[in-house]
């Protein structure tokens, strides 16, 4: 448990010693304010000549990295960016874990981001999860079943302590989303740390393969996808084609529009055609307490999310799924409980690279959308 206040990005770009322009999952300072997110991308541009990210295809990768530095390892793995840890059997009290860390998502970190600016998305946090910076660089998040608030780390009992040591309100006002658990203030939050940890783990293998779902899926949805030199000023392919050697500057934070005309920034300011069927972003839902990113060509009813529960009522273990927004028919769509696709845990297990067969899962769930 590291606890302290959490600059992601500077610290890997201060590893490398300042030689690369750097990408990192977790939400880096400062507080994006403008809309439509709130919230830097991880994938973002400008880029500057030398780049390492945690996707495959832009830039150089950590994996590549940690291939000529050893030493990077053990960074890597603990925040999901290369030499990634297999995914392992769960403790046997994860489901008790994930419910008390489900009633924390919905009623104290997701409200706290809520109440500064409207939004309600969380993202991987080491450890766990968290929202993205907001308002003057505050920060609430869950790591290894621990609750920290700008830094700081608490133990709370219950559920109104850590809304009270959150700074908020308990609970999300009732317009936004239904609760699938309950607000009571007295409501007790028992967490096993191997149980916490294997959630944290989850989120952060979900992450990895959303986000380089997301990059993958940047050109089938657009003719000129943002970020290419014709459109930014930046490559998206490499260190080719840059218009400078941009040093990493925490005072431009990724993602917002003067900064990320670059990426998949949303539906706006794009140039090319189907804007309605570009990518998302990943977030993590807390009413339903799963990562996804949406993309697909809507009119044509082949948008859907693609995402990773950490279990539920109907699924005991965590799953990957596609959920299509218009049902579908055939041999893929195997979920009755929600009408889509899903890969259990215990196919990631026996898997022997697990990444690639998530991966793989999901990419058959792109090829059955535009069958």
């Amino acid at each position: 448990m590291t606890g302290g206040t959490a600059s992601p990005r500077r610290e890997a770009w201060e590893l490398l010693g300042g030689e690369y322009d750097v990408r990192v999952l977790e939400p880096s300072p400062p507080a994006v304010t403008e809309p439509p997110w709130y919230a830097d991308d991880p994938l973002a541009g400008p880029y500057g000549v030398r780049l390492v990210t945690p996707v495959a295809g832009l830039g150089r990768s950590w994996d590549d990295l940690v291939g000529e530095r050893p030493d990077l390892a053990a960074f890597c793995a603990d925040r999901w960016l290369g030499a990634r840890r297999r995914l392992a059997p769960l403790p046997r009290a994860f489901v008790p874990t994930r419910r008390s860390l489900h009633t924390l998502a919905e009623h104290v970190v997701a409200p706290a981001r809520h109440a500064a600016n409207g939004q309600i998305g969380l993202r991987f946090t080491r450890g766990g999860f968290g929202t993205p910076y907001f308002g003057d660089g505050h920060q609430v998040r869950v790591e290894s079943g621990r609750l920290v608030v700008d830094g700081v780390v608490h133990t709370p009992a219950t559920l109104g302590e850590a809304a009270s040591l959150a700074g908020i309100p308990l609970g999300m006002p009732p317009e936004v989303y239904l609760p699938a658990t309950p607000a009571a203030p007295d409501t007790h939050l028992p967490v096993n740390p191997a149980a916490a940890e294997a959630l944290g783990d989850w989120f952060g293998f979900a992450w990895s393969v959303l986000e380089q779902l997301r990059f993958d899926g940047r050109t089938l949805y657009s003719r000129a996808p943002l970020g290419t030199p014709s459109a930014a000023g930046s490559s998206l392919t490499g260190h080719s084609a840059r218009s400078s050697a941009r040093p990493y500057d925490p005072r431009a934070p990724l993602g917002t529009p003067s900064a990320a005309g670059s990426f998949l920034t949303g539906h706006s300011a794009r140039s090319s055609a189907r804007p309605y069927a570009a990518p998302g972003r990943v977030q993590l839902w807390p009413e339903h307490f799963d990562a996804a990113v949406e993309f697909g060509d809507e009119p044509a009813g082949r948008r859907a999310a693609f995402g990773a529960s950490p279990g539920d009522d109907a699924h005991p273990e965590p799953y990957l799924y596609v959920a299509p927004w218009h049902r579908r028919a055939g041999g893929f769509w195997n979920d009755k409980a929600f009408g889509g696709a899903s890969l259990t845990y215990g196919a990631l297990l026996s898997a022997d690279d697990q990444r690639e067969t998530a991966l793989a899962f999901f990419r058959q769930g792109l090829a059955e959308l535009n069958s």
